[in-house]
Formats: C-alpha cells, structure tokens, sequence
C-alpha cells in the first residue's frame, strides 16, 4: 500500500507490519460508510494533530486521495480514524502495548464513570450526541493513553486552574472528584494541567446544558 510507505518514510518509528491489513479494512469501511451516508462519530482531526502532528498530517493526505480516487465526499474527521492506526501501529511495535491496551479497554467505562460523577455533582443529565460531549470524550481518549504511556502533561499553570477554580467552583469540584477516582481506583494522579483541561472541557458540556 502507497500510503503505507509514504507513512514509513514520514514518520520517525517502525510500523507494525499489519498496519497494511488493518488500514486497508478501515479505509474499506469509510468508503462503504460514506456510499450509504452513514455517519460514525471519529475524534476530531484538529484535537488529533495536536496530540499527533505527523499522523494527522498523513490522514489528511490519505482522505484527500480516496476522495479523489473514488470521487467520493468524506466527512474529514475520518482522517483521525486513519491517522490514530498509525499511532496504533506505533505503539504494537513497542513494550509499551499492553498497557495501552489495558487503558483503551477501560475507556468506555471510564468516560461513563466520570460523565456520571459530573451529572450527579451538577444536577443534570449530559446529552451524549453533542459536539462539546464528542470533544471531551477525544480528550479522555487522549488522557488514558497519556497515562499508559506515562507522558502526562506536567506544565507549571497552578495558578490559572485556581483562577478557574474560583470562577467555576461547580466544575471545579467535579474535576476534583474525578481526580479522586483516578487516584482511587486507577493509581493515578493528575497534574494540575490535566486537571486544567478537564475542567475546560466539562465546563463547555455544562455551558451547552445550560447552566
């Protein structure tokens, strides 16, 4: 596969050899889902390229040349669904796979377990078709693998959570909890900018609620 090679040769780690199986079967999918105008919420590609640049880059590429080649629309956050099995494909080729693994097993479970501790905390009931719902849930994705990697973002921003902090006392203590749970049941603790992020995030959910 042509993009699989570009991918070598762009990217600075070896790829899991099956990336050529598993991207054609993704690839396959998208260009059926979008034959039937089906729609499948992805994580949004801009939220992708922060955290993954390069990979981006290339799901960009890869969308703009099946849309060309098919003459086909897509809708463009397929590109993060390409761009994340390069990720993958990076991480399968290291120790490190089992732990992340672990952690994206766990994802639904958590994202229902921390929506659940800001619904009971707040008082409402999130809707979960919402564009500011599918932007948190991209940025818990983003934390567990954070946290099966260890590469935790760690900046020295105090100062702006406990201005936050004192502006959305609500949030704040939902972040606070979740933070808990963390520690609690998973073994981990949050920096101050994971924390930072979280409650952003939450708040824009609550914001569209209403509140």
């Amino acid at each position: 596969m042509k993009l699989v090679d570009i991918a070598r040769n762009e990217l600075d780690y070896e790829l899991n050899p099956n990336v050529v199986l598993t991207l054609a079967d993704h690839i396959n999918f998208c260009i059926q889902r979008a034959k039937q105008h089906i729609y499948v919420q992805m994580p949004l590609i801009y939220e992708v390229e922060q955290q993954y640049p390069q990979e981006g880059k290339l799901g960009r590429y890869a969308l703009k040349q099946i849309e060309r080649r098919f003459t086909i629309q897509l809708n463009q956050n397929e590109a993060s669904g390409i761009a994340l099995h390069f990720v993958n494909a990076r991480y399968n080729a290291k120790t490190k796979c089992d732990v992340v693994t672990q952690w994206q097993q766990r994802y639904d479970d958590i994202l229902e377990d921390t929506v659940s501790i800001v619904e009971d905390e707040i008082g409402i009931v999130i809707n979960r078709s919402s564009f500011n719902f599918a932007r948190y849930s991209s940025h818990l994705m983003y934390l567990l693998q954070r946290l099966g990697t260890g590469n935790l973002l760690d900046s020295n921003i105090s100062e702006m959570y406990r201005s936050l902090g004192t502006e959305y006392p609500k949030i704040t203590r939902c972040v606070e909890l979740i933070s808990e749970y963390f520690h609690t049941k998973w073994n981990f603790t949050l920096s101050e900018e994971e924390k930072l992020y979280l409650l952003l995030h939450i708040n824009r959910i609550c914001t569209r609620e209403g509140l």
